[in-house]
């Protein structure tokens, strides 16, 4: 082995060491660390001084000694879990309890972003690559439910009526990007209507049946075998961290299962977090994906980066620019028609909460990319769109909320749920987002 590379585990120390300390870096600036592990990978893939290139020296090349093969392994298995952790941020419950307003703040987030993403593309390229522009439709309508709820949490909204509809609304528009892009997915692998009407009833079945097997199954074997809690019955010993282990089972298992019956793997990963997310909280499952994503997700997110050229990335600053704005823009007009229901500010308040794509747009760009849909371009410009939504979607919705309560403690309402203090006389409630 020539001396001047690194041992693959030199490589991967080297790789991990730049995405995390990148990621933390820009996460102190106030940007999700995926910022700065996507950085990461462009600057690997870009970075040469002479004869000297970083990415040489890694040996990160496809025709190189295999690092690039085990950094893209891990990157898949990363992408994997990171679905899984998405999806068990879902209840169930609140799906139901708050499925009808939020599936009506979801359609409007939903239609008027592909819309507005499917014209601009037609209008910029035409009408021959219609399928590149339904994958840039449905880029727009994700938005990023980690992001959203980590925003909300921040202003101490996520365990109101508030918080939690806006949560299951972005919830039900990431259910939808998902089955969509299943779908496109398989429009792009020259499947059939009739292959696709299976695939969409596919995707239906299995969420019943994960959810159904979470309930019926997983949930009493956790509770009665492997639970953290010794049971009080003589010889019976929970098995270490058997909670963890059967739901890394079960997102692995129903991943592969949606290959083999020729979905994405994300959207069975997406559906196995989902049927566990009434069970996460109970067992501390996020805590412990969440472990295991902080080593597995930054090589996800760099191995994107690994693919942005310089060039690439001077080239498409005006496409993505362009995009960004209209996908912002769309956001705040899907809840500007929605603000009959919740006024004009409660309609702010869920557009901007609404505004980051963050990880799940670089999902399907990535998908899309994958299977030839996009080109290096359009691939460029919604990552791009997904880190800045990622920045400024926070920032607007903390302008707004401040503002709103502001408004509140001059009026002598109550800042922290947005209606007037009781006490006061004659007071009318403020609209609720």
């Amino acid at each position: 082995m020539d001396a001047t590379i690194p041992s693959l585990l030199g490589v991967l120390f080297l790789t991990f060491l730049l995405a995390k300390g990148l990621g933390q870096i820009v996460q102190r600036l106030g940007a999700p660390s995926m910022v700065g592990e996507i950085i990461a990978g462009i600057v690997i893939a870009n970075v040469a001084v002479g004869s000297f290139s970083l990415l040489g020296f890694l040996s990160l090349f496809p025709s190189g000694n295999g690092n690039l093969e085990v950094v893209q392994a891990l990157a898949e298995l990363g992408l994997v879990f990171l679905v899984f952790y998405v999806g068990m941020k879902i209840r169930p419950a609140d799906l139901l309890e708050l499925g009808r307003p939020a599936a009506k703040i979801a359609i409007f987030g939903a239609i008027v972003p592909f819309l507005i993403g499917v014209g601009l593309f037609l209008a910029f390229e035409g009408v021959s690559n219609y399928l590149a522009g339904l994958f840039v439709g449905i880029a727009l309508v994700a938005t990023s439910v980690g992001i959203v709820a980590h925003v909300l949490e921040s202003h101490g909204l996520l365990e109101g009526t508030e918080g939690r509809l806006i949560l299951t609304a972005a919830v039900i528009e990431d259910i939808i990007a998902f089955v969509a892009l299943a779908v496109l997915l398989g429009f792009a692998r020259g499947q059939s209507s009739v292959d696709l009407s299976y695939q969409v009833g596919l995707v239906v079945v299995m969420a019943v049946g994960l959810v159904a097997l979470t309930i019926y199954v997983t949930g009493p074997i956790v509770r009665r075998y492997l639970s953290r809690v010794p049971s009080e019955r003589p010889g019976d010993k929970p098995i270490s961290n058997g909670p963890f282990v059967l739901a890394l089972l079960l997102c692995l298992g129903a991943a592969a299962l949606a290959e083999s019956f020729a979905l994405a793997a994300i959207v069975g990963a997406f559906l196995a977090g989902i049927a566990m997310g009434d069970v996460a909280p109970r067992y501390g499952l996020a805590r412990s994906f969440g472990a295991l994503n902080e080593f597995l997700v930054p090589f996800f997110f760099l191995f994107i980066g690994l693919q942005i050229s310089g060039s690439d990335l001077l080239a498409v600053w005006p496409l993505a620019l362009i995009v960004t704005g209209i996908a912002i823009a769309a956001k705040i007009g899907a809840g500007a028609l929605d603000s009959r229901a919740h006024g004009k500010q409660g309609g702010l308040e869920i557009g901007t909460a609404m505004v980051a794509r963050g990880e799940v747009g670089v999902i399907i760009a990535v998908s899309a990319y994958q299977v030839g849909a996009l080109d290096s371009d359009y691939y460029t410009a919604i990552v791009v769109m997904a880190i800045l939504t990622a920045i400024i979607g926070p920032w607007m919705f903390d302008r707004v909320v401040r503002r709103r309560r502001n408004s509140a403690r001059n009026s002598g309402r109550d800042p922290a749920v947005g209606r007037e203090d009781p006490t006061s006389a004659g007071s009318e409630p403020v609209p609720q987002a």
